[in-house]
């Protein structure tokens, strides 16, 4: 069961919570994460899909996610924030580098026909 919660007016940064509940045999977890994306300057109009894109990029992933895009000449670039939560610290469990995250979204927007700038390598400012 997923519950998301967090909507922004237009042209605002857009949050979202994910609260899952995950059977764990008598008792039950609650595991919380959450997904920032904003715009420097104006979002593109089909804003929606990109954090469709996101979210489906980071679905897998552990932690909490800021993501902020800025317009460069040849396309968009963009800056991740990363705040790992307690699962993320457990030996048991292996979770991706915050480079290979980060080159994961690179490449599902470039799958997905997002503007991204080609000229562009993940982790340059």
């Amino acid at each position: 069961m997923a519950k998301l919660a967090g909507t922004a007016p237009r042209g605002q940064a857009y949050s979202q919570t994910l609260i899952r509940s995950v059977n764990a045999g008598a008792g039950a977890c609650i595991i919380a994460s959450m997904l920032i994306v904003a715009w420097e300057g104006t979002p593109p109009s089909d804003k929606a899909d990109w954090i469709w894109i996101l979210r489906e990029a980071l679905a897998g992933e552990l932690g909490s996610y800021r993501v902020v895009f800025s317009r460069a000449k040849r396309g968009w670039r963009f800056t991740v924030e990363f705040r790992e939560d307690e699962r993320s610290r457990d030996e048991a469990l292996v979770a991706n580098s915050p480079e290979s995250v980060t080159y994961n979204i690179y490449a599902s927007l470039a799958d997905g026909g997002k503007p991204v700038d080609p000229t562009w390598k993940p982790g340059e400012v």
